[in-house]
């Protein structure tokens, strides 16, 4: 995958190219911590469908995915007290991308785990 950052348009969900440079100390707006993947940060939010299918298609590619905790997948983990499924790469240069989906359920503080992990969890909770 190549990577053109003069150029400032997106191009499809799963390469990205923008103008200017990119933030070198970048912090999470919450509790002032800089990422755990990587010391710069690019997110990119995508619809849902989207995002489940970016982990094949960045593998197909050669590109190595990661989860939250930094595990290579291609599934999306949740954190749960936004919540949101992403996924993250690295760029040829180091910075770390993330794919990020906001989803539109309740939060739940302590989960952090897989997409796959957190529907299953849904399920056992929902009223019959």
């Amino acid at each position: 995958m190549s990577w053109d950052w003069s150029m400032p348009t997106v191009i499809s969900p799963a390469t990205l190219s923008f103008s200017g440079s990119v933030p070198r100390n970048v912090q999470c707006s919450a509790c002032g911590v800089p990422p755990r993947l990587g010391a710069n940060l690019i997110a990119v939010t995508l619809l849902l469908s989207d995002l489940l299918a970016a982990g094949s298609r960045l593998s197909s590619l050669g590109v190595v995915t990661r989860d939250f905790s930094g595990k290579i997948t291609t599934e999306p983990s949740v954190i749960g007290w936004m919540p949101s499924a992403q996924i993250y790469f690295s760029d040829p240069d180091g910075h770390t991308v993330e794919y990020i989906t906001l989803l539109d359920e309740a939060p739940e503080c302590e989960f952090v785990g897989s997409l796959s992990a957190w529907k299953a969890r849904q399920k056992m909770v929902q009223p019959r």
